[in-house]
């Protein structure tokens, strides 16, 4: 998964441990590296003579077992102690070792080892944009926003009196570390996505907003640190999956192998070609020019010429407010500025969402690459309202879906291709795929979600639009699964898929 959605480095939190083996053969195999950290976290070592001589051994055991590994790019002396080779007995030793077992990988202090290199944020607010917005630092090496469990996973961990409402003291959410996980607002963070959206009612309107408000961050975060490479030389996101079953936490994987949206987020934000906004505010003020740049990412080695940018701006019913077709020319491995979004908010627009959906169209006029951003249009001087709150209030629409191919695979996977369409009159905001899975019986453990994978999810749809999304239902899928599929502003509809076996 983490493959298909563009990563390319992991580190190895110290906070953990040496993993199995079987994670450094798989990140081998798909080319992933890793930052390896000894498992050097919270209160900092003994500097006795005992502490260090069980230190040494410890790692004079673990490199071996490591070094042979062509993923492992780093060693790490630990996390966020604030000591180096200079100032820790200990440090000092980790490094002399490592240089003499292991000569070939640098070897760094804990994380974050200087003050080019940052840990943080791990909220997303309003505020955050400007900080992304910089340059500092060289390394980003732990960061990103929190978000709701999904309705599926939330239903599988606490029993159905305990979800809704989440108060201050609920039990359940306090053990899964919703809350009081940290701070009292960790890690669901309420305050933060209830700042663009307002109250909200029910369980379901605040899973979405809170996974939007962490998918947003996320995006807006990982699109920034590509856009200053070489600058900045690394990210790595806080955090990738979890060992625990969370009703919120900042992973993108869940415990029991589910997807948020910030998942699929960020996949799209590490493409190799994208086309990005830039912005400090999600305020787009009435009769200013909206102040968006549009930028051109380029991972490839060769410059990329002949494509396009389509900037399309529409209010929630469909209406096309503005749209601009913008050549799009970037330096090999490069990032560049292609322009701004093209329009103006008028006044009747005050209190309602724009929507700026960005196209990377190739040569034949194919979209390779496709944003949806959110803008709130307010008039300055006017009390502020949840800007993001319309969302919620978009007209209806409605969603079909159809297999238009179907394989078996040599190696016993199903692949499917579906079509999903937006036939109604507005657009369709994003619509979730997923897997219907039985009810699980209050203390039982779910069975892990590793059998699906959907390329393409928590899309959105302008009107009569078309996504293609590929599943793939490996060998030990159910002989026959329910897919569902649902906007924010659209009921569900589902379809039956049978696997090969």
């Amino acid at each position: 998964m983490a493959a298909e959605a563009n990563y390319n480095l992991f580190r190895a939190w110290a906070g953990g441990q040496i993993e199995r083996t079987e994670l450094y053969d798989t990140c081998d195999r798909y080319g992933i590296m890793l930052f390896q950290e000894f498992p050097n976290a919270g209160p900092r070592l003994l500097e006795t003579d005992e502490a260090l001589s069980v230190a040494a051994r410890e790692t004079r055991d673990i490199l071996p077992l490591l070094m042979n590994h062509p993923c492992i790019v780093r060693y790490g002396g630990g996390n966020e102690w604030g000591t180096t080779g200079t100032t820790s007995r200990h440090m000092a030793r980790l490094r002399r070792i490592c240089n003499e077992i292991d000569p070939s990988r640098p070897f760094h202090d804990p994380d974050p080892e200087h003050g080019a290199q940052r840990h943080g944020p791990y909220w997303h607010t309003t505020r955050a944009y400007a900080a992304y917005n910089a340059a500092f630092p060289v390394e980003c090496t732990e960061y990103g926003p929190a978000g709701a469990a999904s309705i599926e996973t939330l239903e599988s961990i606490m029993p159905a009196e305990a979800l809704w409402p989440i108060g201050a003291e609920n039990w359940h959410w306090i053990w899964h570390k919703g809350r009081k996980a940290w701070h009292e607002q960790e890690w669901l963070c309420e305050p933060l996505f209830r700042e663009v959206f307002g109250e909200l009612s029910d369980l379901e309107t605040t899973v979405r907003s809170s996974q939007f408000w962490q998918a947003e961050g996320l995006r807006y975060a990982n699109q920034s640190m590509r856009r200053y490479r070489w600058h900045r030389s690394a990210c790595a996101s806080w955090t990738y999956n979890e060992p625990w079953p969370n009703a919120a936490q900042n992973c993108i994987v869940e415990y029991f192998g589910r997807p948020k949206t910030a998942y699929y987020y960020t996949k799209r934000a590490f493409a190799p070609l994208d086309v990005t906004a830039v912005y400090s505010s999600l305020e787009a003020p009435v009769g200013k020019p909206m102040p968006v740049e549009l930028w051109g990412v380029n991972d490839r080695l060769e410059p990329l010429a002949g494509y396009r940018c389509r900037c399309r701006v529409a209010d929630l019913r469909g209406k096309t407010l503005a749209e601009e077709v913008i050549s799009v020319e970037v330096p090999a491995e490069g990032n560049v500025k292609i322009g701004a979004v093209p329009w103006t908010p008028p006044a009747e627009m005050a209190g309602d969402v724009a929507l700026v959906w960005l196209d990377l169209l190739d040569g034949t006029g194919q979209s390779i690459a496709q944003h949806l951003y959110t803008f709130g249009v307010r008039t300055l001087g006017q009390p502020k309202e949840p800007i993001l709150a319309p969302l919620f209030e978009a007209p209806r629409t409605t969603l079909s879906c159809y297999v238009i191919d179907r394989r078996e695979k040599p190696d016993g996977e199903t692949a499917v291709v579906l079509r999903v369409q937006n036939t109604g009159l507005s657009p369709a905001l994003f619509a979730k795929a997923d897997v219907v899975t039985p009810t699980v019986e209050p203390g039982k453990i779910p069975p892990r979600l590793d059998w699906v994978y959907f390329d393409d999810n928590y899309f959105s749809l302008p009107t009569s639009e078309s996504r293609r999304v590929l599943i793939t239902l490996a060998p030990q899928a159910p002989k026959e699964s329910i897919i569902r599929i649902e906007a924010w502003n659209s009921d569900a509809t589902k379809l039956s898929l049978r696997s090969s076996r």
